[in-house]
């Protein structure tokens, strides 16, 4: 059993202790600041050290990171370019490609490439046409923007976008998709425009059908057709005439076509091809004619419309429109 302690006498005990210790001596004042001094001296080293490693630390790891953003700014713009999906068949006017991230807007001339992730921009006054591999030639209309999103893909983010599949090659093309808004359009050799609009996107067919994919549902679309995407959410059919002005601005976009040395039967495949319009020869002897007939000159600058009524002059012929709208070649009267 433990014997309590008395705190009482061990208090008395201390106090009697520090009476007999006296008063506590008071040091010099010199040596008081003597002493004052060497401890801030110490104090002020101790602070200035860990500054200095500190800043050593920050200045490292600043280091650091501005070497991990050198390196990786250097791997992005020193990286090897993006797959090539076009050619520029045609400028007219500023059209500017933006390749993203830390790629500055470049313009986009005649005869040169644009990549996979490019996005094209045309402005009011410019218009641009491209030659895609598999037979599929692409017009942009003015005021749009285009992004190569894939090979055989792109999005068409604002304004109008023309399709020409050349139908040789139509098993390859058949991949082709362009989207725009909820829905994506595929086609077989056809041609095609896709406009977005306030209210949705408008699929204009003038050769060919198109397949419409809305939400998962299916929707054709054959040559003369319209189908109007109202809102994303349904779709309204109406006809359209192959002569429509919609059409307009493809014609202006149309390659030039050499016509030194070709027949005359050539170069009337190619307005119809460009047109949607067919030509027929008033007698089988014309038409005969037109295979034999080798022309030359230049039609350069010419919109298809005024090339074929130049050609036809120059080949003593004229050209006559029916009530119809079917365009007939014949002898002049």
């Amino acid at each position: 059993m433990n014997t309590p302690r008395n705190d009482m006498a061990d208090d008395g005990r201390i106090e009697a202790l520090l009476k007999a210790a006296g008063a506590r001596v008071t040091p010099p004042t010199d040596l008081m600041d003597e002493v004052r001094a060497a401890v801030h001296e110490d104090w002020r080293q101790f602070v200035s050290e860990r500054t200095r490693k500190r800043r050593v630390r920050w200045t490292a790891a600043a280091a650091s990171v501005a070497a991990i953003a050198v390196a990786a700014t250097g791997a992005i713009l020193t990286a090897t370019d993006a797959p090539e999906m076009a050619v520029a068949m045609r400028i007219d006017g500023q059209v500017d490609r933006d390749a993203g991230w830390l790629h500055a807007g470049q313009a986009v001339s005649t005869g040169a490439p644009v990549y996979v992730g490019d996005e094209i921009s045309t402005g009011p006054d410019s218009r641009a046409a491209f030659a895609v591999a598999d037979g599929i030639e692409l017009r942009i209309d003015s005021e749009s923007r285009v992004r190569l999103v894939a090979a055989n893909r792109v999005k068409l983010e604002h304004g109008a976008l023309y399709v020409d599949s050349d139908p040789i090659a139509h098993e390859a093309a058949a991949t082709f998709v362009v989207a725009a808004q909820q829905a994506t359009v595929r086609h077989i050799g056809t041609q095609y425009q896709v406009r977005t609009t306030a209210n949705g996107v408008h699929v204009s067919v003038r050769e060919g059908r198109v397949v419409v994919d809305l939400h998962g549902a299916l929707h054709e679309g054959r040559a003369g057709e319209q189908l109007e995407i109202i809102d994303g959410r349904e779709i309204a059919r109406s006809a359209l005439a192959k002569d429509d002005p919609l059409w307009q601005w493809v014609y202006s976009l149309a390659p030039p076509f050499d016509i030194n040395d070709r027949s005359l039967d050539e170069f009337l495949e190619w307005f119809s091809h460009e047109t949607g319009r067919k030509v027929a020869f008033a007698t089988p002897q014309l038409a005969q004619a037109a295979q034999n007939t080798t022309l030359r000159g230049s039609i350069a600058g010419l919109e298809p419309r005024a090339a074929l009524e130049a050609v036809l002059a120059t080949s003593n012929l004229v050209l006559t429109e029916t009530s119809g709208g079917e365009l007939i070649v014949q002898a002049p009267e």
